[in-house]
């Protein structure tokens, strides 16, 4: 496991926003599912759910490991004088 990965997964708290648009979304979100486990079963549902819930952790860890090179980026950038060379990635 890479160093921003142990970062991610054992530091880095990402907040949900706590916005009305925000909530209603999760609701939305979470009333499918749950008419999804009707149709599904809850055997086929888990699996399913299971699945969902792995693309997206990797989808926020792959954003994070993203955003934070793009950060040491810009900061490398930014340190550099006029006329040096750019930090190359």
């Amino acid at each position: 496991m890479g160093i921003l990965d142990k970062i991610y997964d054992e530091i880095y708290l990402g907040e949900k926003p706590d916005t009305e648009e925000y909530r209603e979304l999760r609701e939305s979100y979470y009333a499918v599912w749950d008419k999804a486990e009707e149709i599904l079963g809850e055997e086929f549902f888990d699996k399913v759910w299971n699945t969902v819930v792995e693309l997206n952790t990797a989808a926020n860890r792959n954003h994070f490991k993203e955003g934070f090179r793009l950060g040491v980026q810009l900061m490398l950038e930014a340190r550099a004088l006029p006329g040096e060379s750019e930090a190359v990635r």
